[in-house]
This record gives C-alpha cells, sequence and structure tokens, in this order.
C-alpha cells in the first residue's frame, strides 16, 4: 500500500500553465504518458526538443502543436529556434 506522502503523477495539468520551457519532469506532469514513452518521443524527435548537456528540454508551444498534431507549427518553431541561435548544431551544443 502507498502512502499519501508518495509522489504520484500529476498528469493532467494545464500545459498554458507551465513554464515557456520545460523539463521531462515538467512534461510529465502536464501530458498523460510515461517516462519511458516521453524519453522514447525525445529520443526519435517526435517530441521536438533541445539537448543541454545530458537534459532534455521541450519548448511549451511545440508541445501543444505536437499533441494537436500540428506539424506545421512544430516545424516553424524548430525553424524559429535555429534562425535564433545560429545553426542547429550550435544548439545542440548548448
Amino acid at each position: 500500500m502507498s502512502s499519501a506522502s508518495e509522489k504520484e503523477p500529476t498528469h493532467g495539468r494545464n500545459l498554458e500553465d507551465c513554464p515557456s520551457v520545460m523539463t521531462v519532469d515538467q512534461l510529465l506532469e502536464a501530458v498523460p504518458l510515461g517516462r519511458c514513452l516521453i524519453y522514447e518521443k525525445l529520443r526519435t524527435g517526435e517530441i521536438p526538443n533541445r539537448r543541454v548537456g545530458k537534459r532534455y528540454l521541450v519548448l511549451r508551444d511545440q508541445v501543444i502543436a505536437w499533441l494537436r498534431n500540428d506539424e506545421a507549427a512544430v516545424a516553424e518553431g524548430q525553424e524559429a529556434a535555429s534562425n535564433e541561435g545560429g545553426t542547429r548544431e550550435r544548439l545542440r551544443r548548448l
């Protein structure tokens, strides 16, 4: 039996209330997907993301577009991110 003090997932957090740049833990609180599936989708690029060291960071607006299956908005957001900081390779090194 689990105690009330154990941390349980709080899926269903409103994405609009999340920070504009989210960590995996924040993403897990907002979407009803498991940790392994989230990491798989991050590794394959299905969920748009940036790596900072070993950490994945995701833009809230791109997650919303991904959840809505809006490929054009996701692509536009990725292009804007790569143009802001230089090449995609430079962003990956951050």
